[in-house]
């Protein structure tokens, strides 16, 4: 892309000439809709050559405050703006308004633009007529001037004189143009030989539409266009290079090179432009014998072209001593596109990145690759090429992790390819095929600490492994390791249990009055789904915790057991909560609690008096049980990545450029501007917009009431 300018584009369109041009000439608009008028309108913006290409100047609000999806200028001077209104489903709301000046109405050149499309008789004109009209002000003219011009016999002379006045360059572009459809449609060699002399032109940008015309132009003799590949300038350079490209012309490929060397990647339009020379003018084994050229800009531009023919080739490139860029851009064309035939060689990279060995740095995402590409080559030998980026402490914790997961789910693949979201079902594998190998090398994992060793002791017991210091009375030791953490714990009285040992019920009591709160609700858990009856008891105490976590994990759990004891438990628990002696943290518990019991009588009778005590003016009531015990970690997972709520595609939650989207307000530091609760006066202005029309204005406005300017300090 040129730049980044919207967050919910939709029509564009491009000043003409004539009409309307108020702070607009010149210029493109492109409609911006964010769901609502306040945050949509539309910008303006111009752009300028930059080298090969362009960028994107002066970009500004140039109508704001509408829910616009589209726009388009008008024969007749005015500017039709397509107003949705508000919001993302269908109605019949709409409407279009158009902006107009009096100059734009009256003009002389205004009416005649009108006249000419009234009549929509560009067909009838003679050609002298339509010659003249290619230098007109207005662009829509000029260019339904040469196309009505091109499909007459006798257009050529026309547009040669076009290219040769020097007085409009409008006339001689299209001129230029009006030569490009008559060598492409109708193979005129003297549209050909105008647009070859044109090469010399004095003009760059003539010159740069004529390299353009040539690649579709029935061209004998390559040399001038070769030439245009060391032309002043980078643009017709550009074009040149795909117009050769087209051509399949074989003697471009060294100057090529040289165009490429020159350009030493500092424009990606003229690099990508030589890439496509290359796939043009070379074979597969002359762009693949360029992995040893001195030259990184040319070895670059090699492994594109080569991915463009999806080549395994491209395992040459893996091992660029000079640039570690190349290298990751054919490790990543490798894995990407994919190219099955060269992906064990991704995957033997992996070698590199076992424990002592000294593979170059790596990316995260780079490392994933390597990854997935052993996980869906498969075999024993990548087996154990995972097993040893887990076991090497020197790596990325969450790569040695996503290595163990891999393994885990080796026997039966996911159908999409997970690094690169691909649809590519991979058959079911033979559990022995991994097996043997995990039992020869698993034991350097058991060493390690932390997440690793978790998982390390998880895939150990999810395969049936025989492995020294994982029996039963090893595994209990294991328990008593409070230096290894929550996590490695929680998984090895997970094995335990799943072996179903005589002495288990003992472990697990035992456990749910360990001081590791995360643990012991685990195994809260675990006795309460092995042993409910027993469970009753321990799950009780737990309510009365003093630690929040740990209450709130046993009103989860209690909901389960079963037994009246328990029914009458949850019904006092919103007594409680009705009469203000209830801890507010466990609010949502209790509720959720009595929801899922309220076929047992003392529950539904204690839920119906507790909601009848909500106070009926609070807008709020229902939701206020949500507003103490929250867990942040868990709420940033929910905003970040919970596929119903989606909150990035509207929100962000910062004042930088980090992802998020801006349909809906920043939420950077709303928990420091904002209360818990709505106050009064915001509570007044929802139920305004209750019970009047508003809408999604409406709302938005209520929003920006209750929520004020976000400070530029702001943090969440």
């Amino acid at each position: 892309p040129i730049d980044v300018l919207t967050s919910g584009p939709s029509g564009l369109t491009y000043q003409p000439g004539t009409g309307f041009s108020t702070n607009c000439e010149n210029a493109f608009l492109v409609c911006d809709y964010r769901g609502g008028p306040a945050a949509s309108g539309i910008w303006a913006f111009e752009l300028e050559p930059r080298g090969a290409g362009l960028e994107m100047v002066n970009a500004r609000k140039f109508n704001w405050g509408a829910a616009v999806t589209d726009v388009e200028f008008g024969y007749d001077g005015r500017l039709y703006v397509a107003d949705f209104v508000k919001g993302w489903q269908s109605h019949s709301a709409g409407r279009i308004y158009t902006l107009s000046s009096e100059q734009s109405l009256t003009s002389t050149k205004t009416r005649e633009v009108t006249e000419l499309f009234a009549g929509k008789n560009f067909n009838r004109l003679p050609p002298l007529q339509l010659f003249e009209l290619m230098g007109h002000q207005d662009f829509r003219v000029r260019l339904r001037a040469q196309l009505a011009l091109a499909d007459r016999p006798e257009a050529v002379p026309y547009f040669i004189n076009a290219t040769r006045q020097k007085e409009s360059r409008s006339l001689a572009l299209h001129g230029t143009w009006g030569l490009w459809i008559r060598a492409r449609q109708f193979l005129s060699k003297a549209s050909t030989d105008q647009l070859i002399e044109l090469l010399g032109h004095s003009d760059d940008e003539l010159r740069a539409q004529a390299a353009r015309a040539l690649g579709e132009a029935p061209l004998e003799d390559h040399g001038r266009l070769v030439n245009s590949l060391q032309d002043p300038s980078p643009r017709v350079r550009a074009f040149a290079a795909i117009s050769l490209a087209r051509h399949r012309a074989t003697e471009a490929f060294n100057p090529t090179l040289v165009l490429l060397a020159e350009n030493a990647d500092q424009d990606p339009y003229l690099r990508h432009a030589g890439v496509m020379a290359l796939l043009g003018s070379g074979s597969e084994a002359q762009i693949a014998a360029l992995h040893s050229h001195p030259n990184k800009s040319i070895r670059l531009a090699a492994v594109v072209a080569l991915r463009r023919l999806r080549s395994p080739n491209l395992v040459r490139f893996f091992f660029d001593t000079e640039d570690p860029l190349i290298s990751d851009e054919a490790i990543r064309a490798t894995h990407d596109v994919p190219i099955e035939t060269a992906r064990p060689a991704v995957a033997a990279l992996l070698d590199e990145y076992a424990p002592g060995q000294g593979g170059r740095p790596l990316s995260r995402m780079m490392l994933r690759r390597l990854l997935h590409s052993a996980f869906r080559v498969g075999g024993g030998g990548n087996v154990t090429r995972l097993l040893r980026v887990a076991a090497n402490p020197a790596l990325d914790e969450n790569e040695r992790l996503e290595a163990l997961r891999l393994l885990s789910v080796w026997t039966n693949p996911p159908a999409v390819d997970q690094s690169i979201g691909r649809y590519a079902p991979l058959d079911p594998r033979n559990e022995s095929e991994i097996k043997q190998t995990l039992e020869l090398e698993i034991g350097s994992l058991l060493s390690q600490k932390g997440e690793v060793l978790a998982a390390a002791i998880g895939l150990a017991g999810q395969y049936g492994l025989s492995v020294k210091g994982l029996d039963d009375a090893s595994l209990t030791n294991l328990l008593e390791a409070r230096e290894l953490g929550s996590r490695v714990r929680m998984v090895v009285l997970d094995l335990l249990a799943g072996g179903n040992p005589a002495s288990l019920h003992g472990l697990l009591d035992a456990a749910t009055r360990d001081g590791d709160i995360a643990y012991a609700n685990h195994a809260l858990g675990l006795l309460a789904s092995r042993f409910p009856q027993s469970a009753i008891s321990a799950v009780t105490k737990a309510l009365d915790s003093d630690t929040v976590m740990r209450s709130q994990a046993a009103w989860q759990l209690l909901v389960d057991l079963p037994g009246e004891t328990t029914a009458l438990t949850i019904a006092s628990g919103l007594h409680d909560l009705e009469t203000g002696r209830m801890n507010p943290a466990m609010a949502l518990e209790v509720v959720e609690a009595a929801e899922k019991r309220k076929g047992d009588p003392a529950v539904a009778a204690a839920l119906r008096n507790y909601r009848n005590s909500l106070p009926k003016d609070d807008l709020l009531a229902d939701f206020r049980i949500c507003l103490q015990g929250g867990d942040p970690v868990n709420g940033e997972a929910v905003f970040r990545s919970h596929p119903a709520g989606l909150c990035l595609r509207c929100h962000r939650v910062d004042n930088g450029h980090s992802e998020g989207g801006e349909a809906g307000p920043n939420l950077a530091g709303i928990g420091k501007r904002l209360d818990r609760g709505l106050r009064g006066e915001d509570q007044r202005s929802l139920r305004r917009l209750t019970h009047s029309p508003g809408g999604d204005e409406g709302l938005e406005r209520a929003i920006q009431e209750a929520s004020g300017p976000i400070g530029s300090g702001a943090s969440s």
